[in-house]
């Protein structure tokens, strides 16, 4: 009894120290919230805000977001690797986190997936490192705050993928591990789990056996991401990214990762149609390198693109979309509490910065690279989406001058025109040999003209001709290398922005004459099958351009619109962003661009805007400047809280329990299914509402019991040069020797003890798992490195 006075005595005088607002980062701190003043009343731009760390700092836990919270399952919680069976859960509204009923055995390395109001949480690594895989999955009741068995998987795995597509749960890879051993062979086996039936099938395996790798769903498909092999994270990281079709029950590599990854079990997710993977490690190091990459695949595109890193390095840690809001929380080498939430939608990046300055840029998107050309030099520049890189050492152009319209076609940039000697020029590029050529020249000799792709041939009209603004209009057949002159357009004028919605030939703004002179704010549209012009001047439903302006590159056409960016009149150079809708006939306008700029030459590849180069003033000016823009929903996201900072050292406490922010939010979850009915003998608990800044409450809320004979873990998974760290290792109690736990502890502070009802085979469906195909496992070399 004496034992169990001063254990508790020394639990509360830690969570006194540890109130939850002194919190601070284990391994980097978090740079203080950067105020852009200067751009902050008419643009948005991209930050990873921080917001309240979650009370335990954990590493290679689990998450999955159910309504408006983010739940947070198990992982390592000390330095010394020790694992906890805590679960948390942060409201995204209030900016709050929450205790909820431990999971019954401590885990790490076990993908979470989500289906309307329930967790599975499936195999993983059981106790301190290096614990042994296991083929338990368990299953949290969100609403009543209970954990029960589900149906086990065939085989045991920890540090596998899955994911869940329609009625089924896919599950695959992973590897094989005993207790106190490290990684003894990986698996490429695919697993099914009906989630009706609650009974497990087999399917087509991967085609590369891996571990630590991510999983996704994305319009009816499934991904495998990333990876390694065994415990080689050093040199083992993997690139590739396979996608399973479960029509024909096959997988298909797709474009790889720009450099490999693993340790992203919890942190690969959909994105507004396409997948996100934060942090992680790659290759290098001891142990592999944590990274801060945010990359993001669009299948639509096939590639991958690099985005604002976040403000630390993390391996292994928890994100979820949620409404317009990236989570990422915990994860590192050692264990981090950090929250940082960041809104792509509606919001600019800066790009890395062009290393030449260009002006009347043109350009296009082949394949992962955007190839870019322009005033001032001879140079063609290429940027590498996925390693955020440029190249402006490639093959120049015959005529280097500039004023070219551009599009691209059967994997080949063509430039249209152009000022001087490149006037009614066609140059064509050709980056798989490296190598410019020439086509047969436009039927007039102009340049600052306008272009469309439509139907696999180029229409071209207008701009400058002998020094006057032109109305020509021609079509040309790149399979053929023709040209055919159309009808004249209806108002002469070059600098226009020019785009197509697949059908129609739009030209918005530009000048009526020469290259400074007043701009315009016409709309002009032309239809390829009737072959006839009509315009905003002729005809009044259609709006013209909320402000005249020229020079705006490409007009970008994405989900249904027209994004017209920047551009200039005689005095001045605009970053306005308008946005024109042709259905609707209406224009709204979102973000500003953060630089005011004419001339430069808008993109679009993987749902968002890329815009190099350009001038900063209206007369003829050159930049190096590079921004991205995500184009955003007409309509308000879900409301989230204010973003908290970390303090930096312990603030005196306040008798507070108001949360940072009230403002509500409604989440539909994605699963509209209902979910299967589980055995209702589970144990409950009423979650406790955790305060922002309440030292006192927190002690009443942990979970957590001190360990009466805690082992040190010794693992080569943590660098010997880590420092210690113990600031935010709350101790919790290790699982017993048998597979499922008879109790948990609901509430430390009281002693009170939920049982748990001891699983019995009742309680699963009585259909056996029969593999369709004998299980081949693949082996890999074992090589002496540590796994986490």
């Amino acid at each position: 009894m004496r034992l169990i006075s001063v254990r508790w005595l020394l639990l509360f005088s830690m969570l006194g120290l540890f109130g939850l607002s002194s919190l601070k980062p284990i391994q980097a701190q978090i740079p203080a919230h950067v105020s852009h003043a200067r751009v902050a009343a008419s643009t948005n731009m991209f930050n990873w805000d921080t917001f309240q760390p979650i009370p335990l700092a954990r590493f290679e836990a689990g998450g999955a977001i159910v309504g408006d919270s983010l739940y947070v399952i198990g992982g390592f919680y000390t330095n010394q690797v020790q694992a906890t069976d805590t679960v948390f859960a942060y409201n995204i509204s209030t900016n709050q986190w929450r205790i909820c009923a431990n999971i019954p055995e401590a885990i790490t390395h076990a993908p979470v997936v989500a289906d309307g109001d329930l967790i599975y949480v499936l195999g993983g690594y059981i106790g301190d490192s290096p614990g042994g895989s296991t083929q338990h999955v368990w299953v949290y009741n969100t609403i009543t705050n209970a954990w029960s068995r589900g149906p086990d998987l065939p085989e045991d795995r920890g540090a596998a993928g899955a994911t869940k597509l329609g009625r089924e749960i896919h599950f695959f890879g992973g590897a094989h591990r005993r207790d106190r051993q490290l990684e003894e062979w990986d698996s490429d086996q695919h697993f099914v789990l009906n989630l009706d039936s609650q009974v497990w099938r087999t399917a087509a395996p991967m085609p590369n056996a891996r571990n630590h790798l991510g999983a996704a769903t994305l319009n009816g498909s499934v991904y495998a991401i990333g990876g390694q092999y065994l415990a080689a994270e050093s040199t083992s990281s993997q690139v590739e990214v396979d996608r399973y079709d479960p029509v024909s029950d096959s997988w298909t590599r797709v474009a790889d990762l720009p450099k490999g990854r693993g340790h992203i079990t919890s942190s690969v997710f959909e994105v507004d149609g396409r997948i996100m993977v934060v942090g992680g490690s790659v290759n290098g190091g001891d142990y592999g390198l944590a990274s801060a990459d945010v990359m993001l695949y669009d299948p639509n595109d096939n590639v991958w693109m690099k985005l604002t890193s976040i403000p630390g390095v993390r391996k292994t840690p928890v994100g979820a979309a949620y409404g317009n809001k990236i989570l990422v929380t915990t994860g590192g080498y050692v264990p981090n509490p950090e929250m940082w939430i960041g809104q792509l939608e509606d919001h600019w990046e800066l790009a890395r910065t062009l290393p030449i300055s260009l002006g009347e840029a043109s350009g296009g998107i082949i394949g992962n690279k955007m190839y870019l050309v322009g005033e001032s030099n001879g140079a063609t520049a290429a940027f590498d989406l996925g390693a955020n890189s440029w190249n402006a050492g490639l093959a120049q152009r015959p005529y280097k001058s500039h004023s070219h319209s551009a599009q691209v076609w059967n994997q080949r940039l063509y430039l249209f025109g152009g000022a001087g000697t490149s006037a009614g020029k066609v140059q064509i590029y050709q980056p798989a040999s490296n190598t410019w050529s020439q086509g047969a020249a436009i039927p007039f000799a102009t340049m600052a003209a306008s272009s469309a792709l439509i139907d696999e041939k180029i229409y071209v009209a207008g701009g400058i001709v002998s020094g006057n603004t032109s109305n020509y209009h021609a079509v040309y057949d790149p399979a053929t290398n023709t040209w055919t002159s159309l009808p004249t357009m209806p108002l002469a004028r070059n600098g226009a922005a020019g785009g197509t919605d697949g059908r129609y030939f739009y030209l918005f703004g530009g000048r009526a004459s020469g290259t400074t002179g007043a701009a315009s704010a016409d709309v002009q549209i032309y239809d390829p099958l009737s072959q006839t012009w009509t315009s905003s001047a002729s005809d009044q439903t259609i709006p013209p351009l909320p402000q005249a302006r020229a020079d705006l590159g490409q007009a970008i056409w994405y989900k249904g619109e027209f994004y017209l960016l920047g551009g200039a009149d005689q005095a001045s150079v605009s970053d306005r962003v308008d946005v024109y809708n042709p259905v609707t006939k209406t224009w709204r306008s979102v973000a500003a661009m953060p630089t005011a700029r004419q001339g430069h030459a808008p993109m679009l590849v993987g749902g968002r805007i890329y815009v190099p180069a350009g001038g900063t003033q209206a007369t003829s000016s050159q930049s190096r400047i590079f921004e991205v823009y995500n184009p955003g929903a007409a309509t308000q996201a879900p409301a989230t809280a204010t973003p908290t900072e970390i303090p930096t050292n312990t603030p005196t406490n306040t008798a507070t329990n108001t949360p940072t922010n009230t403002a509500t939010a409604t989440n539909t979850p994605t699963s509209t299914a209902t979910p299967t009915a589980l055995p209702t003998n589970t144990a409950t608990a009423t979650p406790s509402e955790i305060p922002t800044n309440t030292p006192t409450n927190t002690a009443t809320a942990m979970p957590t019991v001190l360990p009466t004979n805690t082992p040190t873990a010794t693992s080569s998974e943590i660098p010997t040069n880590t420092p210690t760290n113990t600031a935010t290792a709350m101790p919790t109690e290790l699982p017993t020797a048998t597979d499922v736990p008879t109790a948990i502890i609901t509430n430390p502070a009281t002693a009170t003890i939920t049982t748990i009802p001891t699983h019995t085979p009742t309680e699963l469906p009585t259909a056996t798992f029969e593999p369709t195909q004998p299980i081949n496992h693949r082996t890999q070399i074992y090589l002496p490195w540590a796994s986490k």
